[in-house]
């Protein structure tokens, strides 16, 4: 079966606040029938054919590999690897996007994984090694994501932390975990941060996405966010690729702190074999059929929930 993707604010037309994406046809032979590439014209005039309102739908794509895709999830080996190979498939399609300036700015896949690669061969010329822990500290947006990416791909292991982080909080985690080196988004979110990173003496390195305003003491190096993206972006695949052949499901991509509600932040190592699995049944959940009829007077919903 066709799977329609993408279509835009079609939760609030419906009433659902919880699905990001769902997928609306007259009947299921619809979906049977198209080919299995449509621009924004030809899906209008086969939403009026079937009598739909076609002005809830943005240029949209069908994609009929759902299975060959979740098969591709299973056979993977690392985080990295699965997400190169998407980006391979979908190419200049865009991946991430964010309102800048009151306009939505997007990178491509293409462009994501460019600049993945490039972190990660620039996150090993600062001598991480293999296994290295490197803290995030970030709120959601694009270069969390890539970051996160970058890490994992310069064979190191990412430390998220909670923007609510005290001072406190971060000198536990830095000292726990070991981190060698920081990527922080913002001034604000680097203010506590900045003081742990003294306190402990463990990370050389920070990498600032935004500016970040000057601080003095201690050993630690600032690299700009511009500066740590930039470079040979087909050279950095090629050590990328190298790389990915030695990480395996069973090696460790993310440790994951604990709140700290109930006392001291405790480290949670997560693989990359258990991050794919879950990704793998969540996307069996994602192209399961679920009946909204109540809600849209008698028409067929196929919801999948992100």
């Amino acid at each position: 079966m066709h799977i329609l993707k993408n279509v835009i604010n079609f939760s609030n037309r419906i009433g659902i606040s919880r699905p990001k994406v769902a997928v609306l046809s007259a009947t299921e032979e619809v979906l049977e029938s198209v080919p299995s590439s449509l621009d924004a014209a030809e899906i209008t005039k086969l939403a009026k054919d079937e009598n739909l309102e076609a002005d809830v739908f943005g240029p949209l794509a069908f994609d009929n590999s759902i299975s060959k895709k979740s098969a591709g999830i299973d056979a993977a080996n690392n985080l990295v690897e699965l997400f190169l190979k998407r980006a391979d498939e979908n190419g200049d399609k865009p991946f991430l996007g964010a309102k800048r300036q009151g306009s939505w700015q997007t990178i491509s896949w293409r462009e994501a994984a460019d600049r993945v690669c490039i972190l990660a061969e620039s996150l090993r010329d600062l001598g991480l090694v293999d296994g290295d822990r490197v803290a995030l500290v970030s709120e959601n947006r694009p270069e969390w994501c890539i970051a996160d990416l970058g890490i994992m791909a310069a064979g190191c292991i990412t430390v998220p932390a909670y923007t609510t982080n005290t001072e406190r909080d971060h000198q536990h985690i830095l000292d726990n975990s070991g981190a060698k080196a920081v990527i922080v988004s913002t001034d604000k979110l680097a203010k506590p941060l900045i003081p742990a990173i003294f306190r402990t003496g463990i990370a050389n390195h920070i990498i600032p996405i935004d500016e970040v305003r000057g601080y003095q003491g201690g050993n630690l190096a600032c690299h700009g966010w511009s500066q740590m993206i930039s470079g040979d972006a087909a050279a950095a695949r090629g050590a990328v690729d190298a790389r990915l052949k030695g990480i395996g499901r069973g090696d460790t991509a993310c440790i994951i702190y604990t709140s700290g509600t109930g006392g001291a932040p405790r480290g949670v190592l997560q693989h990359h074999g258990a991050i794919l699995c879950n990704v793998a049944g969540a996307g069996e959940i994602l192209v399961t059929p679920r009946s909204c009829n109540h809600l849209t007077n008698g028409r067929t919903i196929d919801s999948y929930w992100l």
